[in-house]
């Protein structure tokens, strides 16, 4: 071999050690790093198994129970066991005097934290390594964690418990109230003169005191005392008391009307009895008084007699069974608008009647017309009703709460407000008659529409007026019944007058004399003439 070839090879010769080595370390590093990299692959893997296995790792208890390799479901369903001991401990007994009543678990919303302690023993892993899980797992299978399950009590539906032991011990208050004596009998004396109520006291009442309980339980739940609870109680004080009731039972104000005798026995009868029925009356906070429910219809002939009542609006009167009630409602109206009480519904006769002024009076007719008020106030209305036969005056007075500070007196009055002249005379034909033969039907009445007020006082002083209603009194133009042949304008023979009878014929009401009536006779009476006003019931 030359020495020029020798020399070649002999440069190439360290090259190719050095790059060999590179590859033989590179291959080693490779060898080594692909190891290490499978090790860490294979740990993740070993890790990621262990948590989505979501076993709880052995060693775990809960209240002393292993739960170990459980996984959520398994463990919350087994300490369910460990619930209802708990539960079984918790209980009060409530004592009062000789009432006892027992609250148990049923009595209660119990929370534990039961589900939270799974989800801890299970979350404790989720976020280590693979390294510090290992070592987790290990030292809880070597040494063990144990859990305690807590709860607590929600206080809320112990009121709902307590309801019927609550019940049981209450004793409810005795509001004082006024009363009359058995043998009490009204007048004036004895209604307007004086206070006829007795008066009895308030009793207490007893009720337990809830929120003290509760209180107390939730606190004894806190430090889990069970056992027995002497039950708090408390005074209930009545609504309305002594000093209450006498100052809301007096004589807010009366009024009366007067009647005579000598419009007939019956109707004096049917005044005494719907005041009988009236007296005494006690109406309500809140409570609408009808007087047709009050006194009763007027249909039994052995309760109410026939007497004079209005019809034909107010052309006429007729005798009705309980004629004369309205003079009763009209002397109630009026005693009430003075003791400023509302005035639900109430309506005038069709007639201004002979005993009230006009624009005053409140008139009831069996099943068609009713007069109502409604006790606004906040106690008890009375109303007392009496007639004084010796003054011939029924009365009316009505007791209840005093007036308010703005006013101590009030006066109702009507004012006239149109005066309504009766039209032409009306004729109304009838075969009944005879030829010149006539009969009055009803006189001209003229009508009227009044206004009526209340006028409040203080101390003698108007402080306020008040609007309480409208009457209307119906105008009449004087009828007749004449003979089918009259004619327009015929005079009206006085000794053919005819009385219309009840029903329906006519007869004769004077006896025409053979030559002019001698001094003792009364002459017929003029057809034209103006009628005198006779009183209506």
């Amino acid at each position: 071999m030359s020495k020029k070839k020798f020399k070649i090879f002999t440069g190439i010769m360290p090259l190719l050690i050095v790059t060999a080595s590179v590859f033989f370390v590179a291959f080693v590093l490779c060898i080594t790093l692909g190891g290490m990299n499978i090790k860490a692959i294979n740990n993740e893997a070993e890790r990621k198994e262990l948590l989505t296995a979501k076993i709880i790792p052995n060693g775990v208890t809960v209240n002393g129970m292993d739960v170990g390799g459980m996984d959520y479901n398994e463990a919350v369903l087994a300490l369910k066991e460990a619930e209802s001991a708990i539960t079984d401990n918790i209980e009060f007994t409530l004592k009062y005097e000789d009432i006892s009543f027992t609250l148990n678990s049923d009595c209660f919303d119990i929370k534990f934290n039961t589900e939270d302690i799974v989800r801890e023993a299970l979350g404790m892993i989720t976020e280590t390594g693979y390294l510090e899980l290992k070592q987790y797992v290990e030292k809880v299978e070597k040494e063990g964690v144990d859990y305690e399950i807590e709860y607590t009590i929600d206080a809320a539906l112990l009121e709902k418990e307590l309801e019927g032991l609550c019940q049981e011990v209450y004793v409810a208050p005795v509001n004082a109230k006024a009363v009359l004596d058995k043998d009490f009998k009204a007048s004036y004396s004895s209604v307007v003169n004086k206070n006829p109520f007795r008066f009895e006291k308030d009793v207490d009442g007893l009720e337990v005191d809830k929120e003290a309980l509760i209180q107390t339980l939730t606190e004894r739940i806190g430090e889990r005392d069970f056992g027995e609870v002497e039950l708090p109680v408390k005074k209930v004080e009545a609504d309305i008391t002594l000093s209450k009731i006498k100052k809301n039972t007096v004589l807010r104000d009366w009024f009366h009307t007067s009647y005579s005798e000598g419009n007939g026995a019956n109707r004096v009868h049917n005044i005494k009895t719907a005041a009988n029925y009236l007296n005494g009356t006690c109406v309500k906070p809140g409570e609408v008084f009808s007087m047709e429910a009050t006194i009763g219809r007027r249909v039994d002939p052995e309760i109410w007699r026939e007497a004079a009542a209005v019809i034909s609006g107010g052309a006429a009167t007729e005798n009705q069974l309980g004629g004369g009630v309205c003079q009763v409602s009209t002397t109630l109206y009026n005693a009430l608008v003075k003791s400023d009480m509302k005035i639900v519904f109430r309506k005038n006769h069709s007639k201004a009647s002979s005993y009230v002024d006009p624009g005053l009076d409140a008139t009831i007719n069996t099943d068609t017309i009713d007069f109502k008020w409604k006790n606004d106030t906040d106690y008890d209305v009375y109303v007392f009703s009496w007639l004084d036969t010796g003054r011939e005056n029924i009365y009316c007075a009505v007791y209840g709460a005093a007036f308010p500070d703005e006013f101590d007196n009030i006066e109702f009055k009507s004012t006239l407000n149109k005066k309504i002249e009766p039209t032409e005379t009306e004729y109304t034909k009838t075969s009944k008659l005879k030829e010149g033969e006539w009969c009055l039907m009803n006189k001209a009445i003229t009508g009227y529409l009044y206004d009526s007020y209340a006028y409040y006082y203080k101390d003698g002083k108007l402080v306020d007026t008040k609007f309480v209603d409208d009457s209307h009194y119906k105008m009449h133009p004087m009828r007749y019944y004449v003979w089918s042949g009259y004619k327009a304008g015929a005079a009206l023979d006085p000794w053919l007058e005819m009385v219309r009878n009840e029903d329906g014929s006519f007869t004769r009401k004077y006896n025409k004399p053979v030559e002019s009536p001698s001094p003792s006779q009364s002459p017929a009476p003029d057809p034209t003439a103006e009628p005198t006003p006779t009183a209506n019931p």
